[in-house]
């Protein structure tokens, strides 16, 4: 895996940051450019309910419009954020993984 660690120093500042980036990000830092990069075979790809701003527009409809849905699609709708969610969570969690590994320790 190629990542570049990118130390930064600030002027105004005596510490520095510690920046990652990888080719496949693009110049983009969401977790949407990153995952594919980093853990490719944690990718969304295969989910129903599969970026936040669906997921948003999905929680809207199920609190605030309940009506225009059937008990079986309520109940579907929940299933798909439940496992988003659960898969947004993973992903994070083996996204802090890999940034441990790459990151330098402090003294």
């Amino acid at each position: 895996m190629q990542i570049t660690l990118i130390v930064s120093y600030h002027a105004n500042h005596a510490d520095h940051h510690n920046h990652i980036y990888h080719p496949d990000f693009r110049g983009k830092f969401s977790i949407k450019n990153v995952v594919p990069a980093l853990l490719p075979h944690l990718a969304y790809d295969n989910l129903d309910v599969a970026d936040g701003q669906a997921a948003s527009n999905h929680l809207e409809r199920l609190l605030c419009r309940p009506e225009e849905l059937t008990e079986r699609e309520c109940a579907d709708l929940r299933a798909q954020l439940c496992a988003y969610c659960e898969h947004d969570t993973a992903v994070m969690v083996e996204l802090w993984r890999v940034l441990e590994q790459v990151a330098p320790t402090s003294a």
